[in-house]
């Protein structure tokens, strides 16, 4: 699906086919959490950091200091990553906690809320 609108805090639940959202409840979750990113960050710039990844690594140094998996959105490939599940945070080091090697130059996105 392809956004043509720009991003809002407002979600216009019509404008979502059905298909896309298993209910109304889902939409509301995602008007919720929208909501609330945007109250926290009351106007200002998320900032974020990209990497590519390497196959003997899964560390990766960050630029700010973080002190909690959920206070950055991590993607890899444009995936999301779930917070402690696929990743961990101490100080500036972010480490995925993946089993296998990665492979190399995949995008890894770390954005600061």
């Amino acid at each position: 699906m392809s956004l043509t609108k720009p991003f809002t805090s407002q979600i216009n639940t019509s404008d979502i086919a059905s298909s896309e959202f298993a209910s109304k409840a889902s939409v509301d979750a995602v008007q919720g959490n929208v909501t609330a990113l945007s109250a926290n960050v009351g106007g200002g710039t998320i900032t974020s950091q990209r990497f590519n990844t390497a196959a003997n690594s899964n560390t990766f140094t960050l630029s700010q200091s973080v002190t909690d998996a959920n206070a950055v959105l991590v993607t890899l490939s444009g995936v999301v990553q779930v917070p402690i599940d696929a990743y961990m945070v101490s100080n500036t080091t972010l480490t995925l906690n993946n089993t296998s090697p990665l492979i190399s130059n995949l995008r890894l996105e770390v954005r600061y809320l």
